[in-house]
């Protein structure tokens, strides 16, 4: 329940049928520095940030700025809780 926003995004070629599944069949995938890159539209909510965050250093939100900047708050916030 975020706003929805038009996002870019960056897959580990072994998360493509991952994205796919998400985001549908006609998602259209960029090749890009070792990895795969998707447009779409995503709303900016923890559901979406927890996604994304489950999948580690194979996955990154790449644009808009605040969708990148909402990911940093939830890690940082999550941070502080295990890490004083």
């Amino acid at each position: 329940g975020g706003e929805m926003m038009r996002a870019t995004l960056a897959f580990d070629p072994s998360l493509i049928n991952v994205a796919l599944d998400r985001f549908g069949k006609d998602l259209r995938l960029t090749p890009r520095d070792g990895k795969v890159e998707v447009q779409v539209e995503v709303s900016n909510s923890p559901v979406f940030l927890a996604w994304m965050f489950q999948f580690g250093d194979r996955a990154r939100i790449l644009g808009p700025e605040s969708l990148v900047a909402a990911m940093g708050e939830l890690v940082e916030t999550n941070r502080k809780q295990y890490i004083p």
